[in-house]
């Protein structure tokens, strides 16, 4: 089950054309999806699949700053383990980057009660195995055409803990988790895996499971995976859609 996005007022905005996005006025040299044309108290609740990051990707990075973007160093690190015994894997499905960015922010995830039930008891079966048991969480934004990065769960649900930087408030309930892997990986790399249920990995639904082998081969392809872009070039972006949104929902 996808993460819906219900209610007047909310447009659904497609992945932007890379040769049109004004500049951002908060961040020179930051670029803007088209459906941004200014920022104001009516803004900050289109669905953004995907932000600027293949325009000027250079100039973006040069004005993530350190106290805006997490320490890059941190992520896709040459010694991150790919093979192991025992270990289970999800895919996860936003709407929006939106949300994605605060998950790396904050290191924080909440999905559906479905499916935050679903992850948890997950989580739960992993620590009573006698061996390290991970849980990985493969991201995805819909109809971005790619994944976005690999985190692991490092606590059960919490189902009477909200947050409130959400793009929706509909989300209830939250779990902590660590980011291992932050980069663009595209469809194309893993449309060949298929699921025990005869899907493509790259037409699962949110928290959908993914088997051991399949999802060894995905870790292994979005380790090896070199990506010129990821969404930490956009981060500085969504910090201002974040304050928009906080600014917009305290009205």
């Amino acid at each position: 089950m996808l993460r819906r996005v219900t209610g007047s007022g909310v447009a659904y905005s497609s992945v932007p054309s890379s040769s049109n996005y004004p500049s951002n006025p908060y961040y020179p040299g930051v670029r803007q999806p088209s459906s941004f044309t200014a920022y104001g108290p009516t803004q900050g609740l289109d669905i953004i699949r995907r932000g600027a990051r293949e325009e000027d990707t250079e100039n973006q990075k040069s004005n993530v700053t350190e106290a805006v973007a997490p320490d890059r160093e941190q992520y896709n690190k040459e010694d991150f383990p790919v093979d192991y015994a025992n270990a289970k894997f999800f895919v996860i499905k936003s709407y929006g980057e939106d949300d994605v960015h605060k998950s790396i922010k904050y290191n924080v995830w909440a999905s559906t009660l479905r499916g935050n039930k679903k992850l948890d008891a997950a989580y739960e079966a992993a620590q009573q195995k006698p061996r390290a048991c991970p849980v990985f969480l493969f991201f995805s934004v819909n109809t971005s055409r790619h994944f976005v990065g690999l985190s692991e769960m490092t606590g059960r649900v919490e189902f009477d803990k909200n947050v409130d930087y959400w793009q929706q408030d509909k989300w209830k309930g939250s779990f902590p988790l660590r980011w291992h892997i932050v980069k663009d990986v595209p469809n194309s790399l893993l449309k060949h895996i298929i699921l025990d249920n005869r899907k493509r990995v790259t037409r699962s639904r949110d928290t959908e499971e993914v088997m051991l082998e399949q999802g060894l081969n995905i870790l292994k392809i979005f380790k090896e995976h070199t990506s010129k872009t990821c969404i930490l070039d956009d981060f500085s972006f969504y910090e201002v859609r974040e304050k928009t949104i906080l600014e917009k929902k305290a009205k």
